[in-house]
């Protein structure tokens, strides 16, 4: 099934602004391929959703992210998890706020021999 980055949720853009933050974007597994910057980093708008987050990664990476991850577009393949600073996070999750500093997104695909 075909998926575009529009209907991954709303997004908000990738411009910088005020009290925007980066986000240092790691890419494991099957997905590492995708992104030959290592880490991504993206400019993010305060209150975004972990959803949104990767409504903008697969607008910056293309349509290839996204099918690997999002089953539909509200919700992610159980074999794809999702962590931020080292912790689990859900698709409605908020990043949290770290003014003048970086927060780390891992996005994993992990197959089943691998624990998914």
């Amino acid at each position: 099934m075909e998926y575009s980055a529009s209907e991954s949720g709303p997004s908000r853009g990738e411009a910088e602004g005020p009290g925007h933050q980066a986000v240092r974007l790691w890419l494991f597994g099957g997905l590492a391929v995708l992104c030959p910057e290592r880490p991504l980093t993206l400019e993010v708008p305060p209150g975004i959703t972990v959803g949104e987050l990767l409504g903008l990664l697969g607008k910056r990476l293309g349509a290839a992210l996204l099918e690997s991850v999002m089953e539909t577009p509200s919700r992610k393949f159980s074999i794809c998890r999702v962590f931020i600073d080292g912790m689990p996070v859900d698709l409605d999750d908020r990043l949290p706020e770290t003014p003048g500093g970086l927060s780390d997104f891992e996005l994993i695909v992990l197959t089943a021999a691998e624990g998914g």
